[in-house]
C-alpha cells in the first residue's frame, strides 16, 4: 500500500514538474514574442522628420524596403491642427472600408478626439477619424499606440 501511495505521489510530482515547465516555456515565448508595433516605429520617425510624406488624401506610400509592413504598401498619416501626428498602419482589409491595424498618435488621444455614433438599440460607440478614414474604433495598446477596427 505504501508503494502505491509513493508511486502516485511520484507520478503527481512528475506531472506537476512537467506542467510547470510547460507554463514557464510558454511564458518565455510570450516575453520573446516580437512587439508588433516596434517594426512601425521607423516609419513613424521618417514621417515625423519629413522623409516620408502623405499625399492630399493622407496616403503615405512606403518605400520598397518597408512595403511588406502593410498589405497594400501604404499607411495613412495626418497632422492635426494642434501639431499631433496620427499614423494608421493597416494590417488587414475586409469588404468596403473595413480594416484592422494599429494607430500611432504622437500624444495620448483626448476625449475631444472622439465622437459618439448611435447605432441603434442602445449601441453608442466612440469613434475617431484619421487621414480620411472615418469611424475608427480604437483601444489603447501601448503608450501612444492603439489597436483599431473600422466598422
Amino acid at each position: 500500500m505504501r508503494r502505491d501511495i509513493l508511486s502516485v505521489m511520484q507520478a503527481r510530482g512528475k506531472i506537476i514538474s512537467l506542467a510547470t515547465g510547460i507554463l514557464l516555456l510558454l511564458a518565455g515565448l510570450m516575453v520573446l514574442r516580437p512587439n508588433p508595433v516596434a517594426r512601425y516605429q521607423l516609419i513613424v520617425q521618417q514621417i515625423q522628420q519629413g522623409v516620408l510624406t502623405a499625399n492630399k488624401a493622407g496616403v503615405v506610400r512606403l518605400p520598397a524596403a518597408f512595403s511588406e509592413l502593410a498589405p497594400r504598401g501604404e499607411v495613412y498619416a495626418e497632422r492635426k491642427a494642434d501639431g499631433r501626428l496620427f499614423v494608421l498602419f493597416p494590417t488587414w482589409y475586409g469588404r468596403g472600408a473595413d480594416m484592422e491595424g494599429y494607430l500611432f498618435c504622437s500624444q495620448a488621444l483626448r476625449p475631444s478626439d472622439y465622437y459618439a455614433v448611435n447605432w441603434g438599440a442602445g449601441r453608442v460607440q466612440s469613434h475617431i477619424d484619421v487621414a480620411g478614414r472615418d469611424m475608427l474604433t480604437v483601444e489603447p495598446y501601448k503608450p501612444n499606440w492603439y489597436t483599431r477596427r473600422l466598422d
